[in-house]
């Protein structure tokens, strides 16, 4: 079903959990290729108190928690839509050398 027409994500978990779907969690190993199936590794009859972590295979950058709240986040990304990218810092221009050394 094309993710146009599929219930919210809330809903399909909800689904999930209650065993009244098909729908089985995988390892993702490549972009079009599934890894071992993880379905019963995860409780999802209690989501309440699952953390966000960001997500990415080991040693690419995206393996551990980030040091900011979802809010944060949301509120940066609000104001760069918003607002846009800020200025490029330019270090002030250099004085050019003097033969004069006393000054």
């Amino acid at each position: 079903m094309p993710l146009a027409h599929q219930p919210p994500r809330r809903a399909r978990a909800d689904a999930i959990a209650a065993g009244k779907t098909d729908v089985q969690i995988f390892d993702r190993v490549g972009k079009n290729k599934l890894g071992a199936q993880r379905t019963s590794e995860f409780d999802l009859s209690n989501r309440a108190g699952t953390g966000q972590h960001t997500r990415g295979l080991p040693g690419t950058g995206f393996d551990r928690k980030l040091p900011f709240d979802k809010t944060t986040l949301e509120d940066l990304a609000r104001q760069l839509l918003i607002e846009g990218l800020p200025e490029v810092w330019q270090p002030p221009p250099a004085v050019p050398p003097t033969g004069d050394r006393n000054h």
